[in-house]
Parts: structure tokens; C-alpha cells; sequence
């Protein structure tokens, strides 16, 4: 783990409200929990204080990545949804570094055109798009 890495989880652990995501990590870190860690670090160095892993529709057992409650009443809740590039992408590209450890940044270029549907913007909207929907249940 890398010393920014390092520096966000003990900002974080001294809020005491990510127990949860910490629960979760393991060594290397999942991309999607390194989005999850610096999501939070960004919204509270920020001055937004955010609750981690909400349910807000009680007759589920599901919950949102994110809550923030305003207080004039307004709750904001976040769902994170990582584009993560599928392996037909990162076929013929190549990892770009990044200044966090366990990060990985892709570069591909899409062609409407493109012989192979993998690498045709409209398959990566629809593949976004359905990400998304997967995300609609949690919500009231």
C-alpha cells in the first residue's frame, strides 16, 4: 500500500464512520474499494461528512455506497459506478501509471466502425447504462 493510500485510510479512521469499508479491504486493495477510499476522502476533506453503506429503503436489504444528510433536511445519496474496462478493452491496450498504487488507468480509442463491437462507443454506453440500471433498486 502506498503512503497516500496509507494517509487517507488514517484520515479517514480517525472520523469513525468507515469501519465498514475497512472491514472490506484487503492487501492489494480492489479498484473498487480504492474508488469507494478516495470518493470519501475527497467529499470530507471537503468539508462533506458522508455515512458509509446506507440502507434508505427499508423493505430491502440493500443499501447506497454513500450518504450525506444536509442539515435543511436534503439527503444526498451516492451510488458509485466504476467503468471499469472490460478484458475486450484492455486487449490491445495498455495500463497507464497513475500516482496511486493499485490504481490502473486504461487508454483505448472507440470507432463507431470499429470491426470489433467490443470497441464501438455505442457497446460501452449501453455496457455503462446497464451498470447503472443494476444501481436503480436501491433507490426509493
Amino acid at each position: 500500500m502506498d503512503k497516500r493510500t496509507e494517509d487517507i485510510i488514517a484520515m479517514l479512521t480517525r472520523l469513525g464512520r468507515y469501519s465498514r469499508l475497512f472491514n472490506s479491504i484487503t492487501d492489494p486493495i480492489p479498484q473498487s474499494f480504492l474508488f469507494e477510499l478516495l470518493f470519501a476522502n475527497t467529499l470530507e476533506t471537503n468539508g462533506v461528512e458522508l455515512n458509509y453503506e446506507v440502507n434508505i429503503r427499508p423493505s430491502t436489504k440493500t443499501s447506497v455506497d454513500f450518504v450525506h444528510d444536509n442539515n435543511d433536511g436534503t439527503r444526498l445519496c451516492f451510488e458509485l459506478v466504476s467503468p471499469e474496462m472490460s478484458d475486450q478493452l484492455k486487449q490491445g491496450s495498455a495500463p497507464v501509471k497513475t500516482e496511486i498504487e493499485g490504481v490502473s488507468k486504461w487508454s483505448v480509442l472507440l470507432e463507431s466502425g470499429h470491426k470489433n463491437p467490443h470497441l464501438r462507443p455505442e457497446a460501452q454506453t449501453i455496457r455503462m447504462q446497464e451498470k447503472i440500471l443494476e444501481k436503480v433498486e436501491k433507490f426509493p
